[in-house]
């Protein structure tokens, strides 16, 4: 019985004794079926006369080519199996919306290449956020600190001190009660990754109390947020 020959399509594909010549896609299925189809055909030693629109008719007929081929389909295999890493920096871990602010976490990088757990901070239009530095119970009363903290039993360590994108400034009130201007605030901690690889699940914890020139927001304290984060074997060029 003879070769079966298929004409190529429109994508200039052809595969030589293979049911599957002139279609888009080389073996149909999941990205696995296809690895597993290919490595089948290489081991069972079948001619492959496959042409692309810019690579030349390439013919596999001899058992050398095929051991050469084996390997790299082999670690093809393993890679198509292994999580990808950590790609794409800021990385967003999470987001939450309450009582008037918006809070989007993220992990960063320096320029050192070191690692940056930051909370964006968006309060409604009119609304401001009072200062990292505040007490817990505000002064006299009055205001509620902005806070980006790490929970008891976190595999994170901090390294730094909360660092913040905008200053605050003494606002109508006792002295110290210190705001930020009206709009977003970002807050920074610099952290360490634990060892190892793959990803594991933590929480970080926000705190703050949104207020205009007239009326307050409840205060939100402690808030936990789930996020996902990599080992430093994920995050590794």
């Amino acid at each position: 019985m003879g070769t079966r020959r298929r004409t190529p399509d429109r994508t200039g594909t052809v595969w030589r004794g293979n049911p599957y010549a002139g279609t888009n896609a080389l073996f149909p299925g999941s990205k696995y079926t296809q690895l597993a189809h290919l490595v089948a055909t290489v081991l069972r030693g079948k001619q492959l006369d496959i042409r692309l629109d810019r690579i030349s008719s390439y013919r596999m007929t001899s058992r050398r080519p095929l051991r050469l081929l084996f390997f790299p389909l082999l670690v093809l295999s393993f890679a198509a199996c292994t999580p990808a890493q950590a790609t794409g920096w800021p990385l967003t871990l999470a987001s939450s919306a309450e009582n008037g602010v918006t809070v989007n976490v993220s992990l960063e990088r320096d320029s050192a290449g070191g690692f940056i757990l930051a909370a964006a901070f968006a309060p409604e239009a009119g609304f401001h956020l009072y200062s990292m530095d505040l007490p817990r119970e505000g002064v006299d009363g009055q205001g509620r600190p902005t806070l980006l903290e790490l929970t008891p039993g976190t595999r994170l360590q901090a390294v730094g001190e909360l660092s913040e994108s905008v200053a605050a400034e003494q606002a109508d009130g006792p002295e110290g009660l210190r705001i930020y201007p009206e709009g977003p605030v970002t807050l920074q901690l610099a952290v360490v990754l634990p060892e190892g690889s793959g990803w594991f699940d933590d929480q970080v914890s926000v705190s703050y109390l949104a207020c205009s020139g007239n009326r307050c927001k409840p205060p939100v304290i402690a808030r936990l947020i789930p996020v996902r984060l990599p080992r430093m074997k994920e995050v590794k060029p």
